[in-house]
């Protein structure tokens, strides 16, 4: 949840977008709606879209002394399969859109 002036934003997606478009100056997202753009936009959505719920409740699972039986067995292959997603998207370089980083850091001079 953020703060900025009198807007209030509780959803962290939502958030983050506001705080790129607002102060970003062009250099935290791709610009237009490209390629790049729709890949930046997918992984900003993916951790709380699609990997938070696997994740978060392995965590919790962890901290408080264990997953039921079901559970586990339901969950391990799910965060298997989300971490094997983002090594493989990492595997390029150490980022996940590196070859867009690298033009930012340009533009920053």
């Amino acid at each position: 949840m953020i703060e900025d002036g009198g807007l209030t934003i509780a959803e962290s997606g939502a958030a983050i977008e506001w705080l790129i478009e607002t102060y970003g100056g062009g250099r935290l997202a791709p610009e237009g709606h490209g390629h790049d753009w729709a890949r930046y936009i997918e992984w900003l959505h993916y951790a709380e879209g699609s990997a938070m719920m696997p994740i978060l409740i392995t965590l919790i699972g962890g901290l408080t002394g264990g997953l039921s039986p079901g559970l586990k067995a339901f969950l391990e292959p799910e965060v298997t399969k989300h971490l094997d997603y983002l090594s493989s998207a990492l595997a390029g370089g150490g980022y996940l859109m590196g070859h867009v980083h690298r033009r930012w850091d340009a533009r920053k001079g």
